[in-house]
């Protein structure tokens, strides 16, 4: 069962404060891990969400992360 997933934010600044103060936030009884992915699009900010838990759908983690920017793409 995949444990991760991708969201897409729309600049850099927006990126860094998701990264900065989601990550270990508690989602579904976990500690998510959240940092920069590797490669970034030119054009969004490509962030890697570890530790996802099955039970998280794409919807929870849009609005998770809507709050620091708009959300392009969130793949779980």
């Amino acid at each position: 069962m995949k444990q991760f997933a991708f969201v897409h934010l729309r600049d850099e600044a927006a990126a860094a404060r998701a990264i900065s103060q989601l990550n270990g936030h508690q989602l579904h009884g976990r500690r998510i891990v959240v940092e920069p992915s590797r490669p970034r699009p030119t054009n969004t900010c490509k962030i890697f969400v570890g530790n996802v838990s099955a039970a998280c759908t794409s919807g929870e983690l849009r609005s998770l992360f809507q709050q620091y920017g708009p959300v392009v793409e969130c793949d779980v």
